[in-house]
Protein backbone atom coordinates (compact mmCIF):
# COMPACT_ATOMS: atom_id res chain seq x y z
CA UNK A 1 0.00 0.00 0.00
CA UNK A 2 1.64 3.02 -1.14
CA UNK A 3 2.09 5.86 1.49
CA UNK A 4 -0.37 8.70 1.42
CA UNK A 5 2.87 11.20 0.20
CA UNK A 6 3.94 8.70 -2.72
CA UNK A 7 2.31 9.59 -5.56
CA UNK A 8 0.40 5.84 -7.67
CA UNK A 9 2.96 6.83 -10.42
CA UNK A 10 6.00 6.97 -7.85
CA UNK A 11 4.55 3.37 -6.41
CA UNK A 12 4.44 1.61 -9.97
CA UNK A 13 7.77 2.87 -10.99
CA UNK A 14 9.28 0.93 -7.29
CA UNK A 15 7.29 -1.83 -7.96
CA UNK A 16 8.39 -2.36 -12.07
CA UNK A 17 12.31 -1.51 -10.71
CA UNK A 18 12.12 -4.17 -7.24
CA UNK A 19 13.31 -7.72 -8.01
CA UNK A 20 12.11 -10.92 -6.41
CA UNK A 21 14.55 -13.26 -4.26
CA UNK A 22 13.42 -16.99 -3.63
CA UNK A 23 15.18 -18.76 -0.85
CA UNK A 24 15.04 -22.41 -2.24
CA UNK A 25 16.25 -24.84 0.91
CA UNK A 26 16.80 -28.72 -0.40
CA UNK A 27 16.34 -30.86 2.03
CA UNK A 28 16.48 -34.79 1.98
CA UNK A 29 13.89 -36.95 2.43
CA UNK A 30 14.89 -40.37 3.66
CA UNK A 31 12.77 -42.75 1.26
CA UNK A 32 12.41 -40.39 -1.43
CA UNK A 33 14.49 -41.30 -4.53
CA UNK A 34 17.55 -43.18 -2.06
CA UNK A 35 18.69 -46.94 -1.51
CA UNK A 36 15.81 -48.08 0.38
CA UNK A 37 14.85 -51.88 0.29
CA UNK A 38 10.93 -51.00 1.37
CA UNK A 39 10.85 -48.26 -1.88
CA UNK A 40 7.80 -49.00 -3.45
CA UNK A 41 7.28 -49.62 -7.64
CA UNK A 42 9.31 -49.51 -10.48
CA UNK A 43 12.40 -47.70 -8.37
CA UNK A 44 12.51 -50.06 -5.41
CA UNK A 45 13.22 -53.05 -7.83
CA UNK A 46 16.22 -51.04 -9.13
CA UNK A 47 17.38 -49.77 -5.52
CA UNK A 48 17.40 -52.95 -4.07
CA UNK A 49 21.13 -53.21 -6.18
CA UNK A 50 22.07 -50.04 -3.75
CA UNK A 51 25.69 -49.81 -2.79
CA UNK A 52 26.32 -53.06 -4.70
CA UNK A 53 29.36 -53.61 -7.04
CA UNK A 54 30.19 -50.63 -9.91
CA UNK A 55 27.91 -50.80 -12.84
CA UNK A 56 30.66 -51.66 -15.26
CA UNK A 57 28.53 -51.69 -18.50
CA UNK A 58 25.92 -52.13 -19.76
CA UNK A 59 24.40 -55.97 -19.78
CA UNK A 60 25.11 -55.82 -16.32
CA UNK A 61 22.92 -53.04 -15.84
CA UNK A 62 20.41 -54.25 -18.18
CA UNK A 63 20.10 -57.61 -16.20
CA UNK A 64 19.36 -55.51 -13.12
CA UNK A 65 16.56 -53.76 -14.38
CA UNK A 66 15.10 -55.81 -16.99
CA UNK A 67 12.36 -57.29 -15.42
CA UNK A 68 11.29 -53.97 -13.32
CA UNK A 69 10.13 -52.90 -16.80
CA UNK A 70 8.29 -56.25 -18.18
CA UNK A 71 4.66 -55.86 -18.94
CA UNK A 72 4.62 -51.80 -18.55
CA UNK A 73 1.96 -50.60 -20.83
CA UNK A 74 3.23 -46.81 -21.63
CA UNK A 75 6.57 -45.39 -21.35
CA UNK A 76 8.34 -44.92 -17.79
CA UNK A 77 11.71 -42.91 -18.12
CA UNK A 78 13.87 -43.32 -14.93
CA UNK A 79 17.18 -41.72 -13.87
CA UNK A 80 19.51 -43.90 -12.00
CA UNK A 81 21.94 -41.99 -9.79
CA UNK A 82 25.37 -43.08 -9.18
CA UNK A 83 28.19 -42.11 -7.08
CA UNK A 84 32.19 -41.00 -7.88
CA UNK A 85 32.70 -45.23 -8.27
CA UNK A 86 29.98 -45.77 -10.73
CA UNK A 87 27.59 -47.51 -7.47
CA UNK A 88 24.04 -46.72 -7.73
CA UNK A 89 22.79 -44.17 -4.88
CA UNK A 90 19.40 -43.82 -6.06
CA UNK A 91 16.48 -43.57 -8.71
CA UNK A 92 13.83 -41.88 -10.17
CA UNK A 93 10.55 -41.71 -12.11
CA UNK A 94 10.57 -38.62 -14.23
CA UNK A 95 8.42 -39.34 -16.34
CA UNK A 96 5.49 -41.75 -17.35
CA UNK A 97 3.90 -41.24 -20.96
CA UNK A 98 1.20 -42.65 -23.42
CA UNK A 99 2.18 -45.88 -25.54
CA UNK A 100 4.32 -44.04 -27.77
CA UNK A 101 6.18 -41.23 -26.01
CA UNK A 102 6.65 -39.87 -22.67
CA UNK A 103 7.64 -36.38 -22.48
CA UNK A 104 10.98 -35.50 -20.45
CA UNK A 105 12.77 -32.20 -19.91
CA UNK A 106 16.61 -32.16 -18.64
CA UNK A 107 15.18 -29.70 -15.50
CA UNK A 108 13.34 -32.71 -14.20
CA UNK A 109 16.31 -34.67 -14.92
CA UNK A 110 19.33 -32.73 -13.27
CA UNK A 111 16.79 -31.35 -10.64
CA UNK A 112 16.89 -34.83 -8.85
CA UNK A 113 19.89 -35.97 -10.15
CA UNK A 114 21.72 -32.83 -8.42
CA UNK A 115 19.39 -33.62 -5.21
CA UNK A 116 20.76 -36.74 -4.63
CA UNK A 117 24.25 -35.48 -5.08
CA UNK A 118 24.77 -38.01 -7.87
CA UNK A 119 28.49 -37.67 -10.00
CA UNK A 120 26.83 -39.75 -12.73
CA UNK A 121 23.84 -40.74 -14.55
CA UNK A 122 22.18 -43.98 -16.57
CA UNK A 123 19.28 -43.02 -18.25
CA UNK A 124 16.28 -45.54 -19.00
CA UNK A 125 13.07 -46.28 -20.84
CA UNK A 126 10.92 -48.44 -22.20
CA UNK A 127 9.29 -48.80 -25.58
CA UNK A 128 6.42 -50.73 -24.73
CA UNK A 129 5.91 -51.92 -28.59
CA UNK A 130 8.87 -54.44 -27.65
CA UNK A 131 11.30 -52.53 -30.03
CA UNK A 132 14.28 -50.56 -28.58
CA UNK A 133 15.43 -49.26 -31.93
CA UNK A 134 15.67 -45.25 -30.72
CA UNK A 135 13.66 -42.71 -32.24
CA UNK A 136 15.27 -39.61 -33.97
CA UNK A 137 13.56 -38.00 -30.64
CA UNK A 138 15.37 -40.50 -28.72
CA UNK A 139 18.68 -39.48 -30.05
CA UNK A 140 18.30 -35.79 -29.84
CA UNK A 141 17.05 -36.08 -26.27
CA UNK A 142 20.27 -38.01 -25.31
CA UNK A 143 21.95 -35.35 -27.09
CA UNK A 144 20.82 -32.39 -25.27
CA UNK A 145 20.86 -34.13 -22.06
CA UNK A 146 24.36 -35.53 -22.33
CA UNK A 147 25.25 -31.74 -22.95
CA UNK A 148 23.38 -30.61 -20.00
CA UNK A 149 25.28 -33.16 -17.97
CA UNK A 150 28.60 -31.80 -19.33
CA UNK A 151 27.82 -28.38 -18.27
CA UNK A 152 26.68 -29.33 -14.81
CA UNK A 153 29.10 -31.80 -13.91
CA UNK A 154 26.77 -35.11 -13.54
CA UNK A 155 28.02 -36.62 -16.38
CA UNK A 156 25.59 -39.20 -18.70
CA UNK A 157 26.92 -42.71 -18.93
CA UNK A 158 24.38 -44.42 -20.93
CA UNK A 159 21.40 -44.56 -22.04
CA UNK A 160 19.26 -47.83 -22.17
CA UNK A 161 16.10 -48.69 -24.49
CA UNK A 162 14.73 -51.33 -22.81
CA UNK A 163 12.26 -53.49 -25.58
CA UNK A 164 11.20 -57.34 -25.51
CA UNK A 165 14.20 -59.32 -23.80
CA UNK A 166 16.57 -56.72 -25.36
CA UNK A 167 17.64 -53.46 -25.07
CA UNK A 168 19.79 -50.79 -26.78
CA UNK A 169 22.79 -49.06 -25.63
CA UNK A 170 23.97 -45.79 -26.58
CA UNK A 171 27.31 -46.03 -24.87
CA UNK A 172 27.86 -49.36 -26.50
CA UNK A 173 27.05 -47.64 -29.71
CA UNK A 174 29.43 -45.33 -29.54
CA UNK A 175 26.99 -42.09 -29.59
CA UNK A 176 28.26 -41.27 -26.15
CA UNK A 177 31.49 -40.09 -25.64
Amino acid sequence: MPKRSESKATTERKARHSLCFYKMKLVRDEGFGTCQEDSPGLVGNLLTQCAGPPISDSQVFYRLVRDAFQELDREHFVIVGLNAKHQIIGGSVVAIGSLTTAIVHPREIFKTAITMNAAALILLHNHPGGDPTPSPEDHALTKRLTDCGELLGVRVLDHLILGNDRYYSFADQGVLS
